[in-house]
């Protein structure tokens, strides 16, 4: 991130370096997803700020994934994740950039089942398992199946997690050598746990407090501890 900040104070001058400075401040924007510095939601909005005036789409639709990364910092912005969503979606429609068509699906799922709005979160489960197959992009389902596992949790009308657990295992099976070391480590657990302490379940087993939590694990009283001691939910 240094040397991209330098590079930027490099580029102020003259204006033909803007779409240097854009890839620069959309790059920063990516970089910085998931910590609190308030350099990223600024490197966002200056990329596509300056992405716009420039009228590249290309340019438009990388700046827009900053956007995206940096719509994820507390709870509550689902609705502005659905509206770049849709606009990289009929952005990259209309250029030919199916790689961010692909991303724009990914995010308008994820923000409709964030909303709870599960007929439109499966249209675009499957329009991007389409464009997927088309495009040869295969870690797409890896995403799509945990989206629907998240939904037999969510839908399933007996509330049984005899049918949720299994489909999220099967989903966590897709993350072995997919490349994704942020997911692949602590997600099953994560989210056999929000099985185990939503009440309206049917779920009788106790967490595993020695599963590998990866990034989920938080330390309780100095020292390591999993989300829930393996206690058993009443």
């Amino acid at each position: 991130m240094a040397a991209a900040e330098r590079t930027l104070l490099a580029l102020r001058e003259p204006p033909a370096a803007d779409v240097a400075r854009c890839r620069l401040l959309a790059t920063i924007a990516l970089e910085m997803r998931g910590t609190r510095n308030p350099r990223g939601p600024q490197a966002a909005r200056q990329a596509e700020t300056l992405a716009r005036r420039l009228g590249d789409p290309a340019l438009l639709a990388f700046a827009l994934n900053g956007t995206f990364m940096q719509s994820c910092t507390r709870t509550g912005l689902a609705e502005r994740r659905d509206e770049i969503g849709a606009e990289l979606i009929d952005l990259s429609a209309r250029h030919g950039l199916e790689n961010y068509e692909i991303l724009g699906h990914l995010i308008r799922l994820q923000a409709c089942a964030a909303l709870a709005d599960f007929p439109v979160a499966d249209v675009h489960a499957d329009t991007v398992d389409r464009l997927a197959q088309h495009h040869e992009r295969p870690l797409v389902g890896v995403f799509t199946t945990w989206y629907r596992a998240l939904r037999t949790a969510a839908t399933d009308v007996d509330m049984n997690v005899e049918r949720a657990e299994p489909a999220y295992r099967a989903a966590a099976a897709l993350l072995d050598g997919s490349g994704m070391p942020g997911l692949e480590t602590g997600l099953l657990p994560l989210a056999l746990l929000s099985l185990r302490l939503n009440p309206t379940l049917k779920a009788i087993n106790r967490v595993d407090p020695d599963a590998d939590w990866g990034p989920y694990r938080v330390v309780e009283h100095g020292r390591t501890a999993s989300p829930h001691r393996g206690q058993p939910v009443h």
